[in-house]
């Protein structure tokens, strides 16, 4: 992928927007020919399919979150994270408006020196806020709780992002200088963050996931963390 791929950052949007239409419609059509796929439900899934487009969505997402550019690539990868962990989750679409605003909300988090609590997001996204909560505690297992993007991830999905931009027409602009690559998280969500790097070290240790040690008690632990966090403004 050649690195001097240029494109108008406001075409982000579109562009995400239209590689995850083509990627729900192919789902769509393969999970009306594999009933017994489609009956894998969970908490990301609505009974039926929401009235507005991705594209509509992710512009309203866009109009009044006012995240980073770098945001929704960021988005883009947590997302394909899921597909690529979780072999049995087909993205479709009555469950991938709650993985954008999930996924969105999380990167502005993680990402972006100011962001919102979780019931504004709620709000843009059109889902209650203690849906919100869950669906994020959900997200944060479903991709191992890896906020973190590398650099080199982050500019390849940049770069094919890119390449459908030219595709799709538009000004030749540069974005490199809209995109700059923060690793440190914000403060709100440290504590979370250093709890799940403490459960790592000790499933290293006792040769255990951190997911199997975060059940129970622990579990229960995390989602407090995650309602104060949500909770707080």
């Amino acid at each position: 992928m050649p690195a001097n791929v240029q494109y108008d950052e406001k075409q982000i949007v579109p562009v995400v927007a239209t590689v995850l239409t083509q990627l729900v419609a192919r789902n769509d059509k393969m999970l009306e020919q594999s009933p017994q796929v489609a009956s894998n439900v969970t908490v990301f899934h609505a009974v039926k399919p929401p009235a507005i487009t991705i594209r509509k969505y992710l512009e309203r997402v866009e109009r009044y979150a006012g995240c980073s550019s770098q945001c929704y690539i960021i988005a883009l990868v947590y997302v394909d994270t899921i597909i690529q962990r979780k072999k049995s989750f087909v993205i479709s679409s009555l469950n991938i408006h709650r993985l954008l605003i999930t996924s969105i909300m999380l990167a502005a988090k993680f990402y972006d020196d100011i962001y919102y609590n979780n019931a504004y997001y709620a709000k843009i996204g059109g889902v209650p806020c203690n849906e919100i909560n869950n669906l994020e505690l959900e997200f944060l297992f479903m991709i191992n709780f890896t906020l973190n993007v590398p650099l080199d991830v982050f500019e390849r999905y940049k770069a094919e992002l890119a390449v459908h931009a030219n595709q799709l027409g538009g000004s030749q602009v540069n974005i490199n200088r809209h995109f700059e690559h923060k690793i440190v998280p914000p403060p709100q969500l440290t504590v979370l963050y250093s709890y799940w790097l403490q459960l790592m070290s000790k499933a290293r240790h006792q040769s255990h996931s951190a997911l199997q040690l975060c059940n129970g008690s622990r579990r229960r632990a995390v989602q407090q963390i995650v309602h104060r966090l949500s909770s707080a403004s």
